[in-house]
């Protein structure tokens, strides 16, 4: 019996030390697996700060860029309002200009008006020469037309030029 129990003893023994063996063997295994997994976890653990500093890169380019844009949004406006002031200033230019062009032919109309009269004062200062009794320094030469005087009818010019030209020898 005591060989039995000697023997079973054994047994166990050589089960436990192959128990032991084998856990022995699984926690190494297991260590490798752990440290493996620690090693993934760091080179993750990297991978994300490598991608935290790129996406805060990114972001502090998209900001620059959003006030690049910002920056230009404003110019654009103040371009595209100073366009709209010369716009204004050009309508109101062909405006005046086109007053001024009827202003001007206006002038050219009465001047070439006072033009004519005066070329007939003319022909009628000489026609009174050649027929009258007096002397040529006594006939009445028309005055030079003044300007002020353009825009006065052809009754208000022969007035001032009748009025002007009474001489007596």
């Amino acid at each position: 019996m005591t060989d039995l129990i000697y023997e079973k003893m054994e047994r166990e023994r050589c089960d436990y030390e192959n128990e032991q063996s084998e856990l022995v063997s699984t926690i190494d295994v297991l260590k490798l697996e752990v440290d493996k997994a620690n090693q993934h976890m760091h080179e993750l653990s990297q991978e994300q700060a490598d991608v935290t500093s790129q996406l805060q890169s990114r972001q502090a380019e998209l900001t620059a860029q959003d006030e690049e844009n910002a920056e230009l949004d404003s110019k654009i406006k103040t371009a595209i309002h100073k366009q709209r002031q010369i716009k204004a200033g050009q309508k109101e230019a062909a405006m005046t200009i086109a007053k001024l062009q009827t202003e001007v032919d206006s002038l050219k109309f009465q001047l070439d008006e006072a033009v004519s009269q005066r070329q007939q004062f003319e022909i009628l200062a000489a026609e009174a020469r050649q027929s009258s009794p007096y002397t040529a320094a006594a006939v009445a030469r028309p005055p030079p037309i003044h300007p002020a005087s353009y825009g006065l009818s052809a009754a208000k010019q022969h007035s001032m030029v009748g009025s002007g030209s009474t001489h007596s020898t």
